[in-house]
């Protein structure tokens, strides 16, 4: 089924167990979805959710035992109660990073569950069986591997791994110069106001060293950067 472009809010159970229905498509003039509306669709296999998606709503597709993957929507906030409950045939997640709660039981039971990316920077509030039954890899954002293994619920997880970061900062003092190595490829192609350069050769005579432009860095090589002085935000390649 296809909802189509003038319809912006769909009610509370509509879906509820069409054992038949295996693909949707929701356009993004919906804004609301209800509660229980998958519910049961045990042979839903894909379904579109709408990019202005605020909330998934408790037990929206619970018991969906077919269901394979779903794209949370960014502007996402909150996970209710039970939504993914039973969905044993979803292999992996991810959680969006505006989301600040998933409740009880929102992916119990979910035993395939073998990857959980997290895109927060704070770990969200849970309880003790928002993840019942699961074993899963849970991928945290770089520098907050910390944070989750500390925080309530989330430490029951033993593999915890964090992704690489998408993008390093990179600090130019008052003189305006500065040296850097990273750890990953870095792009600076959009940065105009930070120059950074490569040694490509070094006169033993005159002790010059001859610096080549760059617009990628490749990791682990140490580079010289030029600009203003300031803190620089650079894409991780």
């Amino acid at each position: 089924i296809k909802i189509p472009n003038s319809v912006t809010s769909i009610g509370s159970e509509v879906f509820y167990g069409c054992k038949s229905l295996i693909d949707v498509e929701i356009p993004n003039s919906v804004k609301e979805l209800g509660y229980y509306m998958f519910s049961n669709c045990t042979n839903l296999v894909s379904v579109t959710l709408p990019a202005g998606l605020t909330s998934v709503d408790e037990f929206m597709f619970s018991n969906c035992s077919n269901l394979i993957s779903i794209e949370i929507p960014k502007g996402v906030t909150s996970i209710g109660y039970s939504a993914f409950q039973a969905c044993a045939g979803l292999k992996s997640i991810t959680i969006p990073e505006k989301v600040t709660t998933i409740g009880n039981n929102a992916f119990g039971s979910c035993f395939r569950l073998a990857e959980i990316y997290m895109e927060c920077e704070t770990p969200p509030v849970i309880n003790q069986n928002t993840f019942y039954g699961v074993n899963a890899t849970l991928y945290v954002p770089y520098g907050t591997k910390e944070a989750y293994q500390s925080a309530d619920y989330w430490s029951a997880f033993t593999n915890i791994l964090e992704m690489d970061p998408t993008q390093i900062t990179i600090n130019v003092d008052h003189s305006g110069y500065g040296t850097f190595c990273s750890s990953y490829a870095l792009d600076f192609s959009e940065l105009e106001e930070l120059k950074a350069y490569s040694a490509i050769g070094f006169n033993t005579d005159t002790e010059v060293v001859t610096l080549a432009r760059i617009i990628t860095a490749a990791a682990e090589t140490g580079i010289f950067v030029k600009g203003e002085p300031g803190t620089y935000i650079v894409p991780v390649v």
